[in-house]
């Protein structure tokens, strides 16, 4: 949706940069002004300010859609880099927990290895006061 409004102010202004051109080397081939009718002569300096005001606030326009998709562009940037991260520590987690080497949602808890050693001197201690 954005690209049409550009498509279109593209368009507006290279029509209007033409109209300007032309109009330029009009004046420089000595088809000035003072060589037209009365109405042309007032209607046209109108319309030229006209143009030229409107290519300079195109030109605004455009330059402020410019940077503000740059900064959209930067904080989606910073809003997928937390996600990313996020999802980057979760999938740790999980992994870690598949590993043994801790539960989810614990934090401290004991890993899987130390566990089996634990259980192990259990079986030894009962083993020997048994036997």
């Amino acid at each position: 949706m954005p690209y049409i409004f550009f498509i279109v102010g593209l368009v507006i202004y290279l029509l209007i940069l033409t109209a300007l051109l032309i109009r330029l080397m009009k004046i420089k081939r000595g088809m000035s002004y003072a060589n037209q009718p009365s109405l042309s002569s007032i209607i046209e300096p109108k319309v030229d300010t006209l143009a030229y005001h409107i290519v300079v606030s195109w030109k605004e326009v455009l330059h402020f859609g410019y940077v503000s998709i740059l900064l959209l562009t930067e904080k989606l940037i910073k809003v997928f880099k937390f996600l990313i991260i996020k999802v980057e520590k979760r999938f740790a987690r999980i992994v870690n927990q598949v590993r043994g080497k801790g539960e989810i949602n614990k934090k401290g808890a004991v890993s899987l290895f130390l566990r089996e050693i634990k259980d192990h001197q259990d079986k030894m201690k009962a083993e020997l006061s048994n036997g």
